[in-house]
């Protein structure tokens, strides 16, 4: 018998659904996603599009959803939306017109888009010269980080000294153990920082990556290089 979690459908109106279900598939940023029980932590976007459980006491469900955001946390799952109504319960003039205003937001978004990048850019150079500005105030943090962290370390070694003195003798002072503590916290925390920022690379890669194919797109192969 498979396992079961619970899973939750809000929308700011009212709780649509909440009961053990086996399976739950819903539309996220880069496709359809499937969760199981057990399924490890995890905060998704939803996208517009259907919701599908399976296994619950009313059978397999189909929900129509606006889109929002799912977390996944252990033993259940809880979908936020605008709006989330069961297929066979939906008022098809009103999905319609929803349907509608939907494609006319992402319209008028994509115009948007469209304008800030052609405000923004000449050339296929200034996209260049907008990526490598990025790049290198990434580098700049990343090293900023790295000063960091070494001087944590260097902290670090002289807490172990100074905890070395108190090895076999008395307990060591509340305020050392508490620095010894705080130390770590801080080499964490800049340790993530440092692993993100290195990350960003790709990051910045991809959106410069995209800002350019879209540029040669709306300019029909690109404006002649400055």
């Amino acid at each position: 018998m498979a396992r079961k979690f619970k899973v939750e459908i809000v929308t700011p109106e009212k709780l649509v659904f909440s009961e053990e279900i086996e399976s739950l598939v819903i539309p996220a940023e880069r496709g359809y996603l499937g969760v199981l029980a057990g399924h490890a932590p995890l905060l998704a976007t939803l996208q517009p599009g259907e919701i599908t459980i399976k296994g619950s006491p009313k059978g397999d469900l189909h929900f129509a959803t606006s889109g929002g955001f799912m977390e996944v946390t252990p033993g259940k799952a809880v979908l936020l939306t605008e709006s989330a109504e069961e297929v066979t319960q939906i008022d098809v003039p009103r999905a319609e017109e929803s349907k509608k205003r939907q494609e006319e937001a992402a319209l008028r978004e994509e115009t948007r888009r469209t304008r800030a990048l052609l405000a923004t850019y000449t050339s296929e150079t200034d996209i260049e010269s907008a990526r490598k500005r990025a790049l290198e105030d990434n580098e700049k943090a990343v090293k900023e980080v790295e000063t960091r962290v070494a001087a944590i370390k260097t902290r670090q070694a002289q807490l172990a000294g100074e905890l070395e003195f108190y090895k076999g003798k008395n307990k060591p002072p509340p305020k050392l153990e508490q620095d010894v503590k705080n130390a770590e916290i801080d080499l964490q925390a800049q340790q993530s920082l440092l692993d993100a920022k290195k990350k960003d690379v790709n990051t910045i890669n991809a959106k410069y990556d995209e800002d350019k194919r879209r540029y040669l797109e709306l300019t029909g192969g690109g404006a002649k290089k400055k």
